[in-house]
């Protein structure tokens, strides 16, 4: 089964989390599309351009989607609705290029719940490795914030794994979903 990995972190930072070494372990078996969190001013500086260059860096049966569409994700609901619509569309076409019928969404930024209704995944895993709302950039953001509260919300009720990486977050989470 193939595997879209909708990461909190971009493929190639300096160092790595569990969102790169899982990726590198299920390419192992299955082919894995790592969907990178959208651009920010700060990262396409740092990559000195609009993509990295991943040629010849990733295993087989791995591939990197940088969506440059993403920052859209912060304007008003319409903008936000149609930076997911792109994105699903580029998603599915490297799918439908694997020719998948089955696939899993793995899951590390509750954002990505806003895919699953037009992806239509066989599997639905959410790997919660953080409290995000209570990193200082999301709590210093109430709309942010209560965006965020919404979307965890519905992707702990609506997965099928839910993954904690603290006992508190274990709790937390399995009061919402057994």
């Amino acid at each position: 089964m193939d595997v879209v990995v909708f990461a909190s972190a971009y493929w190639d930072e300096p160092l790595w989390t569990n969102k790169q070494h899982v990726s590198i372990r299920l390419a192992r078996r299955h082919r894995v599309l790592y969907v990178e969190p959208g651009f920010s001013r700060s990262i396409i500086v740092s990559r000195r351009g609009l993509a990295p260059d991943l040629s010849g860096a990733l295993p087989p049966g791995l591939a990197v989607l940088s969506p440059l569409d993403l920052p859209l994700r912060r304007g008003p609901l319409l903008v936000r609705k149609l930076a997911y619509r792109l994105l699903t569309r580029r998603i599915r076409a490297v799918l439908d290029r694997w020719r998948s019928d089955r696939f899993a969404c793995l899951i590390y930024y509750p954002e990505g719940v806003r895919l699953l209704d037009s992806l239509s995944p066989t599997i639905v895993a959410y790997d919660c490795v953080d409290d995000l709302l209570t990193q200082p950039h999301i709590a210093g953001r109430p709309s942010l914030a209560a965006s965020l509260a919404a979307a965890e919300s519905r992707l702990v009720e609506s997965a099928d794994l839910v993954f904690a990486t603290s006992p508190e977050l274990y709790r937390r989470l399995l009061a919402r979903n057994p």
